[in-house]
């Protein structure tokens, strides 16, 4: 990832915005790669989020769907036109109308709750910045899982790996680089062992 990062001139960008699905292996990792005097923004993927709050709206309302829809609806809205402070107020009102210590919104409003700082919607939207990590899902889909994924294919991981490598390089447009490198590189162990041959006679 960091020799990608480096070969794609991020390390000299002004601004990097980060989509993600809110793991919390993911930011230690992208944070590794900013260098001094860039900014950092980072956003839960839209989709995430949403499916998370369709849970709750099930959870609190699971048997009038009118009411579900619109306790949902006004969740989306808040955070889209940026009320966090109400979202949260929101979210722990519904997290003390349900029994049970795991409830799905005592779980939401605790996730939602760290990761604040990743719920500025209308901040991104008016910067322009994505908000939705599905270009990406999608581009996993056609890289990865078009190919492997396949009626009768069983693979192993190593060679699950090697073919996605050469995937990656062709549909990036890297085929011929990385065909040029390992033609040095052959020529370079032939002419190695040419000259160990020449001494050795």
């Amino acid at each position: 990832m960091l020799a990608e990062y480096l070969r794609r001139d991020l390390d000299l960008v002004t601004n990097i915005h980060a989509v993600t699905d809110g793991a919390d292996w993911i930011p230690p990792r992208i944070e590794a790669l900013v260098h001094p005097g860039q900014k950092l923004t980072s956003v839960l993927d839209w989709f995430h989020t949403t499916e998370r709050l369709k849970a709750c709206a099930n959870e609190l309302h699971p048997t009038q769907p009118e009411t579900n829809k619109a306790w949902y609806e006004m969740m989306q809205t808040a955070l889209m036109r940026g009320h966090l402070a109400k979202f949260i107020r929101q979210l722990q009102a519904a997290a003390q109308s349900v029994s049970g210590t795991e409830s799905v919104c005592k779980t939401a409003l605790n996730y939602f709750s760290k990761r604040k700082h990743m719920l500025k919607y209308k901040a991104c939207r008016d910067a322009g910045l994505p908000i939705g990590s599905g270009i990406i899902e999608g581009g996993i889909r056609h890289v990865a899982k078009d190919r492997l994924d396949c009626a009768g294919m069983h693979w192993i991981k190593s060679g699950a790996g090697r073919i996605l490598e050469l995937r990656c390089l062709s549909i990036s447009g890297r085929w011929d680089d990385y065909s040029k490198k390992l033609s040095e590189q052959r020529l370079e162990r032939f002419l190695e062992h040419k000259s160990q041959w020449l001494q050795a006679a």
